[in-house]
């Protein structure tokens, strides 16, 4: 009902306007793609029949909410100036400050190349969010630490997740939100064990 009437005040507005005949056909074709892309979301949330909604792979979905949760956190750290994939090696690093951390346990953790982890690593560096410490032992080695830039900006990631997290469980009772957690923890366990 609420759509129907500002589609009708939306008529009108273009009827009465003063605007170029192709101007009027660009703000429709714009108006018709939006309301195909809130009509196909409200089918996808609101329409499917429960046939439909067991035929759905459960990887589908867990995919589809981890590009939402990456956009939002790109999002975020755009904004910094660095990647998602920046701002992972931010938080093992912060969430290992009392290890030693070096390049080589980055490369097996987000099993990548050493030319990868080092690009990364730098380029955090040059920002002034990570310092390289020789390892005494070893002069080869350099052990990996977070500045007090670095431990900013952790905290300001570690609030995007909070909020993105907020986001993702707000349509959710707080036991819907429980049997969730607990459900994917159950996945997650099954995942581990082959």
């Amino acid at each position: 009902m609420v759509i129907r009437n500002i589609l009708k005040l939306f008529f009108i507005f273009l009827y009465k306007a003063q605007l170029s005949c192709a101007f009027k056909v660009g703000i429709l074709i714009f108006l018709v793609n939006i309301l195909d892309l809130i009509i196909k979301s409200i089918k996808i949330v609101y329409m499917l029949t429960d046939s439909e909604i067991k035929d759905i792979k459960i990887g589908f979905l867990v995919k589809k909410i981890h590009l939402g949760i990456e956009k939002n956190m790109a999002f975020c750290l755009k904004e910094k100036g660095i990647s998602p994939q920046q701002g992972r090696i931010i938080i093992i690093l912060y969430k290992n400050q009392n290890d030693k951390i070096n390049q080589k346990d980055l490369e097996n953790y987000f099993n990548t190349t050493k030319g990868a982890i080092s690009g990364i690593v730098n380029r955090l560096a040059a920002k002034g969010y990570v310092k390289k410490v020789k390892d005494e032992s070893d002069n080869r080695n350099n052990y990996l630490s977070l500045t007090q830039n670095g431990i900013n900006l952790y905290k300001v990631i570690r609030d995007s997740m909070d909020k993105t997290n907020e986001k993702i469980l707000s349509c959710l009772t707080s036991e819907e939100s429980f049997n969730l957690k607990k459900y994917l923890l159950k996945v997650l366990e099954g995942l581990d064990n082959d």
